[in-house]
C-alpha cells in the first residue's frame, strides 16, 4: 500500500514572509468565494475525504507548518492543506511525513494561482534529500 499527501508551499526566506504570501491567497480566496460556482454546486458533498479534511479545520495550525486555513474556506477541496515557512522548515517537515508512511508528494499551487516557478529549485532539493 502506498500514501500519499497533496499539498501547497508557502515558502519564504524567513517565516514571516511565507505567512505573509499564505495570508495573501487566503484574502484572494475569501474576496471570491461568493462569485465561485464549484464551492456553491460542491456543499451538498458528504465524501469521507472531504469531511476529513474539513474536520482538521478545528485548529488551523498542526505540527510545525501544516496549515488548513484555507480548507476551511475552501470547503475541503481543492488541495487545500499548506506547509507554510522556510525551505528548511518545510523539508524537515516533509522528512517526518516520509518517516510516518507517505511515500508520495503531490504539490500544487491551486487552480487561483500560476505555477510558481520557484519551486523548481526546492522540489528539485526536496527530491534529493528526502530520497
Amino acid at each position: 500500500m502506498r500514501f500519499s499527501l497533496s499539498l501547497r508551499l508557502f515558502i519564504g526566506d524567513t517565516d514571516e514572509d511565507a505567512w505573509a504570501q499564505a495570508r495573501a491567497v487566503e484574502r484572494q480566496i475569501a474576496e471570491a468565494a461568493g462569485t465561485s460556482t464549484f464551492l456553491r454546486s460542491s456543499s451538498t458533498d458528504t465524501s469521507v475525504g472531504r469531511q476529513r479534511a474539513l474536520a482538521l479545520t478545528d485548529h488551523e495550525l498542526h505540527d510545525d507548518c501544516f496549515w488548513t486555513g484555507l480548507t476551511k474556506l475552501l470547503g475541503g477541496f481543492a488541495n487545500s492543506q499548506a506547509l507554510v515557512g522556510t525551505e528548511e522548515r518545510i523539508l524537515d517537515t516533509l522528512g517526518r511525513y516520509r518517516e510516518l508512511g507517505v511515500d508520495t508528494f503531490l504539490v500544487t499551487t491551486g487552480a487561483e494561482a500560476a505555477w510558481d516557478p520557484s519551486l523548481e529549485g526546492f522540489l528539485a532539493r526536496a527530491k534529493k534529500e528526502l530520497a
